[in-house]
């Protein structure tokens, strides 16, 4: 079992495999992008030496009841992440921690995040995750192409 990178975004405790994560970077300022989808924030430098840039989602995005979330959030985490199609970046409303083990559940899944969930973990009570219960959702990347268009 991999570890997990544990975070919010979107109101919600989700996760990643540590291994899944390219890079975590800092938010510079974003260029919009005409026409993308609403969760699409703009791009922003990838955070590397190749001079490419990233396109920054904002899951906020996905609920299509909400206000679009902001272009810009200075000094936010993006959390690079590999797909089929290139890396994306994922605007993290806040980095909660890391999990070496976890224990699958089956919690209820937010309404507007569940087209982008892959199942549910407790972390391990002596992982370094902050928060008080310790339960959080698989983040799937491939799910999130989809629901944006991407795939």
């Amino acid at each position: 079992m991999q570890g997990v990178l544990v975070f919010m975004a979107a109101g919600c405790r989700l996760a990643v495999s540590v291994g899944d994560v390219l890079r975590l970077i800092v938010e510079t300022p974003v260029s919009p992008v005409p026409f993308g989808h609403r969760a699409l924030a703009g791009v922003m430098p990838a955070g590397d030496d190749s001079g490419d840039v990233v396109p920054v989602f904002d899951l906020r995005g996905l609920a299509v009841d909400a206000p679009p979330p902001p272009r810009h959030v200075p000094g936010a985490t993006i959390a690079v992440i590999p797909t089929a199609i290139g890396p994306i970046g994922l605007r993290l409303d806040r980095l909660l921690g890391t999990a070496a083990r976890y224990d699958a559940v089956f919690d209820e899944i937010p309404p507007h995040i569940a087209r982008v969930i892959d199942g549910a973990g407790r972390a391990d009570v002596g992982a370094s995750v902050d928060v008080a219960d310790h339960t959080f959702f698989f983040f799937s990347t491939d799910a999130f192409v989809a629901a944006v268009g991407l795939a």
